[in-house]
């Protein structure tokens, strides 16, 4: 069956007999293995871009929320540690490589 997700929800929904059964999907169980690799980009004179699937862990080793995509502090000055808050851009902090 093809159409939109809630029409072919509906439909099934009224099959008198309960034979027709649907569940849906989260976006992790759609993802490809590309999509749920994490990756961590160093940004020229900025924080590591992180994106990915990742737990972030504080010293007693409990998880900090974070979001799918989400910045670290590199320079040492963010005010939001671990995470970059753009304190980079206003001290000068550059990375010589």
């Amino acid at each position: 069956m093809r159409g939109p997700a809630e029409e072919i929800a509906r439909t099934i929904g009224a099959c008198p007999s309960g034979a027709l059964r649907h569940f849906t999907t989260t976006r992790e169980d759609t993802m490809t293995a590309e999509e749920q690799k994490t990756t961590i980009t160093l940004a020229a004179n900025g924080p590591l871009l992180v994106k990915g699937p990742v737990t972030v862990l504080d010293d007693k080793g409990t998880a900090i929320p974070t979001k799918e995509g989400f910045a670290l502090c590199r320079c040492g000055g963010s005010s939001n540690k671990p995470f970059c808050d753009g304190t980079h851009r206003r001290i000068g902090f550059t990375t010589h490589q």
